[in-house]
């Protein structure tokens, strides 16, 4: 019986990862006119790293995979994992359980266990899809993983993917979409010092990341209150 809570095996998921990027260019590029600006952001020197992203489509898991040519893990909602079929299908293509419901921090292992077991991960901070485009602000369980694995991360935004297909909406295929890809940021960017509570720690790498999202987005998905 699969274990939903951990990730799938890297090295099977090796053996079709370029067919599912000949997948993903198809889709993104051909049905949605996707434009990526800053994948010379990318370090792949880096072996561990977290992708932040902000969350507007059902598309958007697979599109930092595509944006970011790395094999990309992610967390999903437990409620994906009882549907039959589609539990199998994202669970080979790199997500992982998470209840939402449950104050414990197998999230932040289960996160570490995939970065050391050589996938990238990548986190929407806002904990769910905005409807309208606009950053929703992000909730501090990202933080509390940066806190622990002390690791890079990668600010990128995705631009425009709620028209394209957006919460409770049809596909529209078409849409121009866009990637933007912003500087890695080493821990020691965003690391507080060490005097200060956990809290404390927690909501100040919760403002930082916060402020290298916003920085990414245009006008239009700028947050309605910050």
């Amino acid at each position: 019986m699969a274990n939903y809570n951990k990730v799938f095996s890297r090295k099977v998921y090796l053996y079709y990862y370029w067919f599912q990027r000949i997948i993903a260019w198809f889709v993104y590029d051909v049905l949605f006119r996707c434009q990526i600006e800053g994948q010379e952001n990318i370090d792949f020197e880096k072996g561990k790293f977290l992708v932040l992203a902000n969350h507007c489509s059902h598309m958007d898991p697979p599109l930092v995979g595509y944006a970011v040519p790395r094999p990309i893990a992610y967390m999903a909602k437990e409620e994906l994992f009882k549907i039959p079929l589609l539990k199998t299908l994202i669970h080979c293509s790199g997500a992982y359980s998470v209840n939402r419901g449950v104050k414990d921090r197998s999230f932040i292992d289960n996160t570490i266990f995939a970065m050391n077991n050589g996938w990238v991960v990548t986190i929407f901070p806002e904990g769910g899809r905005s409807y309208d485009g606009h950053f929703m602000g992000a909730k501090i369980g990202t933080a509390k993983i940066l806190l622990a694995a002390k690791v890079p991360f990668l600010p990128v935004a995705l631009i425009n993917t709620h028209q394209a297909w957006g919460k409770k909406k049809k596909i529209k295929f078409f849409t121009p979409i866009k990637v933007k890809i912003g500087k890695m940021v080493n821990p020691e960017e965003y690391l507080p010092e060490d005097h200060l509570s956990e809290e404390e720690k927690i909501n100040l790498i919760n403002q930082y990341y916060q402020k290298k999202l916003i920085e990414l987005l245009p006008s239009e998905h700028q947050p309605l209150v910050v």
